[in-house]
């Protein structure tokens, strides 16, 4: 694919969420949140042959909508081995918070390397603003080392034009490089 020849290794985009304590995800949430990313409606029954789905095994969720594949996982554990000392080395205090109190995450990861890491980006973050609820303390895409506990307009910046940039910590902006 073009994307994979312009960056031959390129990581998956994965968008973490750190969460109050795990969540685990249904078939009828995941639809939801398809409907509210990308506007489609999904079947509750998937026929073997469907080119759009949401199927959810053991924890992972699988979402097939137009050319996006997308893997949704949430193991039932915290993202940090050692919380207190991750929440050491935050600068923003809210963000230190969040690895402190979180008792669970959420990754979503775009599967397959068939677009730009623009795209891609754009893609998992919309998947990601439809799965914001009360319980998500703080978000950021894996590898960035940033995560910023939701602001106000945190669905808003997940839905931007630049997504990354948009959760990339500004004076005042409420991130926190880890």
């Amino acid at each position: 694919s073009l994307a994979a020849q312009d960056h031959p290794a390129l990581p998956p985009v994965v968008l973490e969420l750190l969460l109050e304590r795990p969540r685990e995800f249904t078939e009828a949430g995941l639809r939801a949140a398809v409907k509210v990313a990308f506007g489609v409606d999904l079947p509750t029954e998937v026929e073997d042959d469907a080119q759009e789905f949401v199927v959810v095994r053991e924890g992972m969720g699988v979402v097939k909508v137009h050319d996006v594949m997308l893997l949704v996982h949430n193991p039932p554990v915290q993202r940090f081995l050692h919380p207190l000392a991750a929440a050491m080395a935050c600068r923003d205090p809210a963000v230190a918070d969040a690895v402190r109190e979180h008792r669970g995450y959420a990754t979503v990861m775009r599967i397959g390397d068939d677009v730009e890491p623009a795209t891609a980006h754009r893609q998992v973050a919309r998947f990601g603003a439809a799965l914001l609820a009360a319980d998500v303390l703080a978000v950021g895409f894996v590898g960035t080392d940033v995560l910023v506990a939701p602001p106000d307009d945190l669905a808003e910046r997940l839905r931007s034009a630049d997504p990354l940039a948009a959760l990339t910590p500004r004076r005042g902006a409420g991130g926190s490089l880890l």
